[in-house]
């Protein structure tokens, strides 16, 4: 496992906590082990890493509705 510090670089991220062991616990503890789901890919990331790589995610959602769509002509 890699410590990661943007996620695993899939888009969209979509990732499952995974349980660490003990060892992982004491010797990392502001890290969790996630796995994504895309790529399955196993990594540790601080849980501050991946929210804030969720809440671009979910901006850049927002954005993309807000813009007008420019694929439609207007009416003749």
């Amino acid at each position: 496992m890699k410590i990661l510090t943007s996620g695993c670089g899939c888009a969209p991220l979509a990732v499952d906590r995974l349980r660490r062991r003990f060892w992982m616990r004491l010797l990392l503890p502001r890290h969790r082990a996630y796995r994504c789901r895309h790529c399955e890919r196993g990594f540790l990331a601080s849980k501050r890493v991946i929210e804030a790589s969720l809440a671009a995610q979910r901006e850049e959602r927002f954005r993309h509705l807000l813009r007008p769509s420019t694929t439609m002509a207007p009416p003749s």
